[in-house]
């Protein structure tokens, strides 16, 4: 679940920790379930408190959801997950198809071409130490 810090704070500044906690437990249930049941007593029980505890919270929680506990962000944020998820789906799907068919562009590159070493490749210590020999090499003559 993305959490963007400086939203939430922004608009949570005013709760206790106790409600910290209790918003927090309920968009993680949200967030993992699609949503949060219609019952009051379900929903003290996602944010861990008593019935009275909820009844207390419940007015400054209440305003954060909708009709029926339903969260604008968190709506968003997984459709766009869900969104995102299709489209790496259906690229991993057509990348696949086109290796099959034998006309991916894919070029595999070995871990001992030095042709394909790129500048933000690591040095291997073999490749290091080797250097250190041309080095020595080159001091001595």
């Amino acid at each position: 679940m993305p959490l963007y810090v400086g939203d939430y704070l922004a608009s949570t500044s005013h709760l206790t920790v106790t409600e910290h906690g209790c918003y927090l437990l309920l968009i993680m249930h949200y967030w993992t379930n699609g949503g949060l049941p219609n019952d009051e007593r379900l929903l003290a029980r996602i944010a861990k408190m008593t019935p009275e505890e909820w009844g207390a919270s419940r007015p400054v929680i209440r305003p954060f959801f909708s009709d029926d506990w339903k969260h604008k962000r968190i709506d968003f944020e997984l459709a766009e997950t869900a969104r995102l998820s299709a489209a790496g789906r259906t690229g991993g799907l057509a990348s696949a198809a086109r290796r099959l068919n034998g006309s991916s562009t894919i070029r595999q590159r070995s871990v001992n071409d030095p042709s394909t070493i790129r500048s933000n490749d690591s040095p291997t210590i073999h490749s290091h130490t080797h250097s250190q020999s041309l080095l020595s090499e080159e001091e001595d003559s």
